[in-house]
């Protein structure tokens, strides 16, 4: 099999197979039970809500086989347990990051906020939905920070792999010929975020954070659905990612935490990384800093 068969396979399994995926992470991690992390004391939480935002063919809650599956797993439900406020807007799953920052933009807008204001945690491509929200949507006065984990600030190189495949196949043109809209693949390559990047500037009423991710695969390392797209990477000397994004693409602003969780671990699900440890961590961070 070749490189770019190879290649292509992995970005179908990042692509399509996402709801697949997280079903059977949620069947594997929900037999394991964990005991709860110990939560800050109280006081040291942000003054302004958490808006969660989901990545590309994202979602807020769904369920599949009768199984109820949230994107931020377990996640929501802890910080809401250690009396944070959190929102989950449903933003279209693979739409360009123009069509999902829109959505939004207009969904922070129609929440009833007594501080007016906002810290939006974005993963993966939420992260540069939440940038071009901010920056050209007219919601920087009612966000007072942005933290991305794993997002593409830069692109990702499997982005690259997946558009250029797909096309020499005519996979795009099919795909669209149904209906759906696959515009996300293509913002994320690198050439498109570099235009990306020179007209979408930080605003400066907002402070702009980011948590870096690497994974290896290993018995407690990285999901195996992801290995392929790590060894793509890597292929390119590219040593440092998380399956999906390389880890030098990750940073925007102050780096908060580096932490070894691929992709998905990223979002909770996985048994071997502390998922809501890190958000907890995060709320903290932005507590101490005022936000």
């Amino acid at each position: 099999m070749s490189l770019t068969e190879v290649t292509l396979l992995a970005a179908l399994a990042w692509g399509l197979g996402t709801l697949i995926l997280l079903f059977i992470a949620y069947r594997w991690f929900s037999s394991v039970t964990k005991p709860p992390s110990e939560a800050p004391p109280p006081g040291v939480w942000p003054k302004y809500p958490l808006v969660l935002v989901h990545g590309l063919l994202g979602f807020d809650t769904v369920k599949v086989l009768g199984k109820k599956i949230t994107y931020f797993n377990r996640i929501v439900h802890s910080l809401e347990q250690s009396g944070i406020t959190v929102y989950c807007p449903k933003l279209p799953a693979s739409a360009s990051i123009e069509v999902r920052a829109t959505a939004l933009a207009e969904f922070i807008k129609k929440l009833e906020l007594s501080g007016n204001r906002v810290n939006i945690v974005g993963h993966s491509m939420g992260g540069l939905d939440a940038r071009f929200a901010i920056s050209n949507l007219g919601i920087s006065h009612l966000v007072e920070s942005l933290t991305t984990i794993g997002t593409p600030h830069y692109g990702s190189a499997l982005a690259d792999i997946s558009v250029t495949a797909a096309e020499k196949v005519n996979v795009t043109k099919m795909v669209k010929k149904l209906g759906v809209d696959v515009d996300a693949f293509f913002d994320l390559t690198t050439t498109s975020m570099g235009q990306f990047n020179e007209s979408v500037v930080n605003s400066e009423g907002t402070s702009y954070y980011s948590v870096t991710g690497h994974g290896k695969p290993g018995r407690k390392g990285m999901m195996p659905a992801l290995v392929p797209g790590y060894l793509a990477f890597r292929s390119q000397r590219i040593l440092e990612n998380d399956g999906v994004v390389a880890t030098a693409s990750q940073k925007w602003g102050t780096v908060l935490f580096e932490v070894e969780a691929d992709h998905l671990a990223q979002i909770g699900w996985s048994k071997n990384f502390d998922a809501i440890d890190l958000y907890l961590r995060i709320a903290k961070s932005l507590a101490e800093s005022g936000h």
